[in-house]
C-alpha cells in the first residue's frame, strides 16, 4: 500500500485516525463481503504485505534527519538505533522497524497515525469505539487497558492480539487526543517476539514529543 493507495472504507466511508493504524498494514483494505471471503481476505493481506515489503526495498531506509515525521506533523519521535526510520509508509506519517526481519519474515514496528475526532471523547472511548466498530477487529484480544501518556497528554495504552494478517500479532497501543485530532502510536511484533522487543517500544513511546 503506496501513499497513493487508496484508504481502507468500512461501510462505504473512509477509515481515518487510528483506525487506520489498528487496521495493521492496511489489513481493512479488503472488499466488501464476497464468496470464498476467508480466503480472498487472506490473498489481499499476502499480496498487500508483499507489496509494502516492495516499496521498502524500492525505497531503502534513509538517514535519520530526512525520515523524521512530515514537516506537518505536530509532534516528535525518535527511532532508536539500529532500528532504521523510514518515514510515512502507507498510512503511517512516521514509520521506524527493527534493523532485521525476524525468521518469520516480519519486522517488529512502530508507527504513527492521525486523524480528526470528535469532541467529547475520552482516549479509551475513542480506542474502544474503533475495536468495535471495526468488524475485522472485534474479535481482537484485549490483554491489558491502562492509562499512560503520549508527550505529557493523556493517553489510553492497550495492548491487544490480532489475526488480520496470516499470522497473529500483538499491538502496544497508545492513543492521546490533542487539538481535535486522535494521536496513534502503535508497536507490533507476532506475539512470540513481543516481549524482546517490548523494552524498545516503550522507549520509542517514550521519546514522542509534542511541538511547541
Amino acid at each position: 500500500m503506496g501513499t497513493g493507495a487508496k484508504r481502507p472504507v468500512l461501510g462505504g466511508r473512509p477509515l481515518t485516525g487510528h483506525v487506520v493504524l489498528l487496521c495493521a498494514l492496511g489489513a481493512c483494505n479488503q472488499a466488501q463481503p464476497q464468496t470464498n471471503a476467508t480466503t480472498a481476505r487472506l490473498d489481499a493481506l499476502e499480496s498487500q504485505v508483499k507489496q509494502l515489503e516492495r516499496q521498502v526495498q524500492a525505497n531503502p531506509p534513509r538517514p535519520s534527519a530526512s525520515a523524521a515525521p512530515q514537516a506537518t506533523a505536530r509532534y516528535d519521535i525518535a527511532c532508536p538505533s539500529p532500528w532504521q526510520a523510514l518515514g510515512a509508509v502507507g498510512d503511517a506519517e512516521w514509520t521506524c522497524r527493527a534493523a532485521v526481519a525476524l525468521p518469520t519474515g516480519w519486522w517488529p514496528n512502530c508507527n504513527v497515525t492521525s486523524g480528526p475526532v470528535a469532541a467529547g471523547l475520552t482516549p479509551k472511548a475513542y480506542f474502544d469505539a474503533s475495536l468495535s466498530g471495526t468488524p475485522q477487529l472485534k474479535a481482537a484480544r484485549r490483554l491489558s487497558d491502562t492509562d499512560g501518556t503520549l508527550g505529557a497528554t493523556a493517553a489510553h495504552v492497550a495492548i491487544y492480539e490480532h489475526d488480520l494478517l496470516p499470522k497473529p500479532l500483538r499491538v502496544l497501543a497508545t492513543i492521546a487526543l490533542r487539538d481535535g485530532r486522535a494521536y496513534a502510536l502503535s508497536c507490533s511484533a507476532p506475539p512470540e517476539a513481543f516481549p524482546a522487543n517490548e523494552a524498545i517500544f516503550r522507549q520509542i513511546t517514550q521519546s514522542f514529543r509534542w511541538k511547541p
